[in-house]
């Protein structure tokens, strides 16, 4: 019996939605915190006299470190198992939140920003590893689109209460939101997460995949961000980005030459799924960059609160959350 089918015999047809419970509740607590954030970086710019070029590293580390570790997420689950991955992942994520919380300087807390992205990368792709081992592929569009109406709401009502706190009491308090969904989520990985499924050893890492991805990674952001203020043609700019183009070659050349790699890079020979990659690009590059740049630009041009900003970011959350379960639907029943 494996440990999913252990998990129905134990509590029932009901597990699978304690399951969607659980793993809704371990993403809505590091959901939160990669937008929450954005209305408080005026007041940490303002606290730490640092410039937006500084700070934006809050955001950009996080999500840098979120798209590296989401790669590990699959060798964690065949090597760990689902609950302990979780459970570490989110261990993890409330230590970098309580130092950001008390962090004495911008370097500290753009640290406490990258353990937190490195947490929430490996957590989210684990909801959607159970979520499709405990439906049907006729149930699963229905199930991502419940999934989603929680998910969605940590967006749509965390900048708001973000402002709320920074408001009332200081930017330090944003940190702090997620820590009580993280600590229930543990407990909940811990009672309806199943287990390591294989047997026998556990898997190798591909570490160097992982160093040419990170090299990569930090590379190329640092390049586009410091390029404008530097001159795009300058030797430091350019030798980034020679850095961030040689990474690049490297690990497709070595994800193509190991037996075991991060990424299984002949999933790109099939059409519909980089069709669904470019899209998610899109969505991506649209979706975090305002979310960025909209909290920043109403409080340092226009003189909004960090309350006013989170509010000014509420609608489009509750626009989700509205097509979110009809989207479900629909997939499950056309192409």
């Amino acid at each position: 019996m494996s440990p999913i089918e252990a998990m129905f015999d134990r509590y029932g047809p009901a597990y699978k939605w304690y399951a969607t419970g659980t793993v809704m509740i371990a993403t809505i607590s590091v959901v939160l915190s990669t937008t929450i954030v954005n209305v408080a970086i005026p007041a940490v710019m303002g606290a730490f006299g640092i410039s937006a070029v500084q700070a934006q590293w809050l955001s950009t580390g996080f999500l840098a470190a979120m798209t590296a570790t989401m790669l590990l997420s699959d060798w964690a689950n065949r090597a760990f198992g689902q609950r302990l991955t979780t459970t570490v992942a989110l261990a993890v994520f409330s230590f970098g939140s309580l130092l950001g919380g008390v962090a004495p300087n911008e370097t500290i807390l753009t640290l406490a920003r990258v353990i937190q992205g490195a947490a929430a990368g490996v957590v989210q792709p684990m909801a959607m590893i159970l979520l499709f081992k405990v439906f049907r592929p006729d149930e699963r569009g229905a199930a991502m689109g419940i999934f989603g109406i929680g998910v969605v709401l940590a967006p749509a009502l965390g900048p708001w209460i973000g402002g709320l706190l920074i408001d009332a009491f200081d930017w330090r308090y944003v940190f702090y939101l997620g820590l009580p969904f993280a600590g229930l989520a543990i407990v909940l990985a811990n009672l309806f997460l199943p287990g390591r499924e294989e047997t026998g050893p556990r898997p190798g890492f591909d570490w160097i995949g992982l160093v040419f991805l990170v090299a990569f990674l930090g590379a190329i952001l640092n390049a586009l961000t410091n390029a404008q203020r530097m001159g795009w043609g300058s030797d430091v700019i350019l030798l980034q980005f020679a850095i961030a183009a040689v990474s690049a070659v490297g690990f497709v050349g070595w994800e193509f030459h190991t037996t075991k790699p991060m990424l299984n890079l002949r999933l790109f020979t099939i059409v519909p799924f980089v069709a669904a990659s470019v899209v998610a690009f899109i969505m991506g590059a649209g979706l975090f960059g305002s979310t960025y740049l909209v909290p920043l630009f109403v409080q340092t041009i226009q003189g909004l609160t960090p309350t006013q900003a989170g509010l000014l970011l509420m609608p489009s959350g509750f626009v989700m959350l509205l097509v979110f379960p009809i989207a479900g639907r629909v997939t499950g029943k056309t192409p």
